[in-house]
Order: C-alpha cells, then sequence, then structure tokens
C-alpha cells in the first residue's frame, strides 16, 4: 500500500462532485516522513497520479522526504536529530 486508505478516502470525497471538487487547478506539496527508506517516496509518487487526475499543481521543489522519522523523535515527541540537510 502507498497511501493510506483515510487519506485516499478523504481526496475521494473532497474531489465530489466531479467538475466541482475543492482541488480543481489548487496548487499542492506533498512532505512525507516513514520508518522506512522508500516507503515516503512511493507514497509521494502515488500522491502525485492523484494530482493529475484531480487537476492540481504540484509544487515539485523543493522535494521533503524523512526516512526513519522514528528515530529524530523522542518518546515526548521533541526532536532529536539535528542533521543539516542540503
Amino acid at each position: 500500500m502507498s497511501v493510506p486508505v483515510e487519506l485516499n478516502n478523504a481526496i475521494d470525497w473532497a474531489s465530489r462532485p466531479s467538475g466541482v471538487d475543492s482541488f480543481n487547478g489548487k496548487p499542492v506539496a506533498i512532505v512525507s516522513a516513514s520508518i522506512g527508506i522508500l516507503r515516503g517516496a512511493r507514497a509521494q509518487y502515488h500522491l502525485s497520479q492523484f494530482f493529475v487526475f484531480q487537476n492540481m499543481h504540484p509544487v515539485n521543489a523543493p522535494e521533503v522526504i524523512v526516512t526513519f522519522a522514528k528515530d529524530m523523535f523522542d518518546a515526548n515527541g521533541a526532536l532529536v536529530d539535528n542533521t543539516k540537510v542540503s
């Protein structure tokens, strides 16, 4: 699975009725955080296919994919990984 079913359903509901949906012509960006190395990238790719169908305009840069996100926060949700990315 590349897109959570809840997100898929939310996009489906917001895109109705056809031709008068909330997404038509809107700019959109994706940010992903996942526990692995490729899951976020795969989800972003799959969501970009939704954009075409919904006539949304993707913001292609900067691309934000956070890998191994579970290791970047402590039990209280505080950021513990201060690695800078270029």
